[in-house]
This record gives C-alpha cells, sequence and structure tokens, in this order.
C-alpha cells in the first residue's frame, strides 16, 4: 500500500509530521458512512502536516473510530508513526486501502498551511483504510501540494 513516509524516504527526503490537533467527534454523514458509523458513534479527528525536508506537502484529517481506538492521545501519535501506533496499541492493522484522487484548487487557509498560494493546484486524495477483518479503521482526507507531489501507484495483475 502507499506510505507517504516511505515514498520520501525512497526520494532522500527527510520526513517529519507535525499533529496540529486531536478530537472525539460526531463525523460528518459522509465520513460516518465511510467507516460504517451508527449515528450515536463517535471518530477522533486528527490533523496534521507531513513535511518533506521541513516543508509542508500533505495537509491531512483523518478519522479513527472511537470504539476501536478508545483512549488515543495525541501524545502517543507525537512518540511515532500513526500506523505504528495503531498496530503496536490497538492491535489494527490496514491491509486494503481504497483511495479516490482527484485535482483541486486550495482555498486560503489551506493554501496558508501548505505555504503557498490561494487557488494553487492540488491533489485531493480520500483514502478509506480496511483491516484484517474487513472492518474501516482509518478515513482520511488529504490535500497534496501539486508543486511538490508526486503520487506513485504500483499495480500489477494477478
Amino acid at each position: 500500500m502507499y506510505s507517504f513516509s516511505s515514498q520520501m524516504e525512497g526520494e532522500g527526503k527527510e520526513i517529519s509530521t507535525k499533529n496540529i490537533s486531536l478530537k472525539l467527534c460526531k463525523p460528518e454523514k459522509e465520513i460516518a458512512l465511510q467507516l460504517n458509523l451508527t449515528p450515536n458513534d463517535q471518530a477522533y479527528e486528527l490533523i496534521r502536516l507531513r513535511l518533506a525536508d521541513g516543508k509542508p506537502l500533505v495537509y491531512n484529517r483523518t478519522y479513527l473510530p472511537e470504539k476501536i481506538f478508545s483512549n488515543l492521545i495525541l501524545e502517543d501519535l507525537n512518540q511515532g508513526t500513526l500506523y505504528g501506533i495503531l498496530k503496536k496499541k490497538y492491535h489494527q492493522i490496514s491491509v486494503l486501502a481504497f483511495e479516490d484522487v482527484q485535482a483541486v484548487n486550495l482555498t486560503k487557509e489551506e493554501a496558508n498551511l501548505l505555504h503557498v498560494k490561494e487557488n494553487t493546484a492540488s491533489l485531493k486524495i480520500n483514502r478509506k483504510a480496511i483491516n484484517d477483518k474487513n472492518i474501516p479503521i482509518e478515513f482520511t482526507q488529504a490535500l497534496a501540494r501539486g508543486d511538490k507531489f508526486v503520487y506513485r501507484s504500483k499495480q500489477y495483475n494477478e
């Protein structure tokens, strides 16, 4: 599966993540549907920036079901990678991901976070990750800088 960290490291870049916030919320209907949540279920919303060589490349808004990841705290996420924490603390491994990628222009707020001008071209990536029990464990909405980010996909036929 695609990994921002692996791709950037493969290009010889120093990667880092700035976790901006983590809060428990009642997600919007579209997000709740992606995670198979009932109207009463909550999810953690993690907002973060992914950087390469100190420059912001991707703005992520990630949703994680509270019923699977109870007691998730920002300090845990500051100690390692998201998938590393999900595996180590919660024994959750994503084995399948669905992604939709489309071209969009950044709003003023999004552009400020990514240190570019308003209306700059960007890739909008929606990703749903599924665990080994066929349960959605993550839904991420990402905006990747179009001038610095190349989305690579490897495909094969069985």
